[in-house]
């Protein structure tokens, strides 16, 4: 990475502004695609972007390209638009100290594209046998990345790191009816099992294969440690900072009070060794650690960015988020973690005489992000009845409000959690009551 135009960059701005700061970031990535138990797609891609952000006469502008010979447009642009731009109530940071945390593996850059070709032949093969008449959908991706961040502050480091994503899917298609049934995992390294995921795709193909029905009602829902974080996501607004200033979040207020089951507690972590929201510094430089956000039902903190910490009169907590160098910047967590229970899995599914088991949700549904109700369709649901999977369940609908829900309705919560998506450990869950409604039925 060119360093010196990153340097070069901030000293040209800040003869424009009287604070500036430089995100720059390169990366490149190679992935194999399988489509209908074939080699498809071998490709590989680079990326390099650079961002700069002022404060001028109290305002904050961005500006960013993907194009390093357009560097000397971006002082301009990011002077221009801070004139539209929002009061920054925050100033830099500099240097600091740190935590450790290890994203970046060489053992996985050594994973070769042929490597890739043969496990994902393997597994097709293996799906074959499970299964001749379905078709198999495998991608593997690597990446690597290297960030920078400089600033008007004295700041100036730099974050290397690695991931590996793998997905696996099926269309299970009958007269009438296809459901997408699918798997995958993320890490900074090469860990994943792929057995484990691959078993569990034919598991969930096999419950998937009968289809019953449910009266519409009121039941306990199983809330997979997949599913289970559209529920948390309305917590996790209601704790941004950003919602806590502007007084949108339903948990303003709350700090120190239990609001929530005295058996849940949520903490971030951005500290854990190879997980893919681990990082030292987050996307403006401030030092990354682990923050508690619920401690036993009770709400302990909100996490805040430069520029909501600063408007809560508050130190940033080390979470703010860029998404895009061009980005103004906002409140994001790192690795979330709820904690486990004491009962297993098998022992809370047998406890249900009749209920629902929901694995996946159709897009994000009808919902208040802020008040916490929520209207999710089933995209792969299945029917527990006398503590057993009987069926999956068609154009079926779940309702409640996450809210009241976790407060007053947790039943249960398995010593169990999985990680999903390489930066979240969730448990099961069982929420109830939960509204279910079944097209061309009425809820008793």
């Amino acid at each position: 990475m060119e360093v010196t135009i990153a340097k070069s960059l901030l000293n040209t701005s800040l003869r424009e502004s009287e604070m500036a700061e430089v995100v720059m970031s390169s990366g490149c990535q190679r992935g194999i695609v399988f489509e209908n138990n074939k080699l498809k797609k071998v490709g590989a891609a680079y990326s390099e972007s650079i961002g700069l952000r002022v404060i001028k006469a109290g305002k904050v502008g961005v500006a960013a390209t993907n194009d390093l010979r357009k560097v000397s447009q971006l002082v301009g642009k990011a002077v221009d638009v801070s004139g539209f731009g929002p009061l920054a109530q925050f100033e830099f940071p500099g240097k600091s100290k740190f935590g450790d945390v290890k994203t970046c593996s060489s053992s996985l850059l050594k994973f070769s594209n042929k490597d890739l070709v043969k496990l994902g032949e393997e597994m097709v093969n293996e799906f074959q046998e499970f299964d001749s008449k379905l078709l198999c959908f495998i991608e593997f991706n690597i990446s690597q990345g290297e960030s920078i961040i400089l600033n008007s502050s004295g700041l100036e480091i730099a974050n290397d790191s690695t991931r590996f994503g793998f997905g696996v899917y099926t269309d299970l298609v009958r007269a009438g009816d296809m459901l997408v049934v699918e798997e995958g995992q993320a890490s900074c390294k090469a860990d994943i099992d792929f057995v484990f995921y691959l078993d569990r795709l034919k598991q969930k193909i096999n419950n998937a294969r009968t289809v019953v029905k449910i009266k519409s009602g009121q039941y306990p829902v199983v809330f997979t440690p997949s599913s289970l974080g559209t529920i948390l996501a309305y917590l996790y607004t209601a704790l941004s900072g950003k919602n806590v200033v502007k007084g949108s979040s339903r948990l303003q207020g709350q700090l120190g009070k239990e609001v929530f089951d005295p058996r849940l507690t949520i903490i971030d972590d951005g500290l854990i060794d190879w997980k893919t929201g681990s990082t030292c510094v987050d996307a403006e430089g401030v030092p990354v650690g682990k923050l508690p956000l619920i401690q036993q039902g009770i709400v302990s903190n909100y996490y805040y960015d430069l520029q909501s910490a600063a408007q809560a009169g508050v130190a940033s907590t080390g979470h703010g988020s860029r998404g895009l160098t061009s980005a103004l910047g906002h409140p994001g967590l790192h690795n979330i973690q709820a904690n486990a229970g004491e009962e297993a899995y098998v022992s809370i599914l047998s406890g249900i005489e009749q209920g629902i088991l929901a694995e996946e949700f159709i897009g994000m549904g009808q919902d208040n992000p802020f008040n916490g109700d929520f209207s999710l369709n089933l995209n792969l649901g299945y029917k527990i009845e006398k503590g057993k999977i009987v069926g999956r369940v068609k154009d079926t609908m779940i309702a409640g409000n996450a809210f009241e829900l976790l407060a007053k309705g947790i039943r249960a919560i398995s010593k169990e959690r999985e990680w999903v998506g390489g930066s979240a450990l969730y448990p099961y869950v069982v929420l109830e009551p939960v509204s279910v409604v079944s097209k061309g039925d009425t809820i008793n």
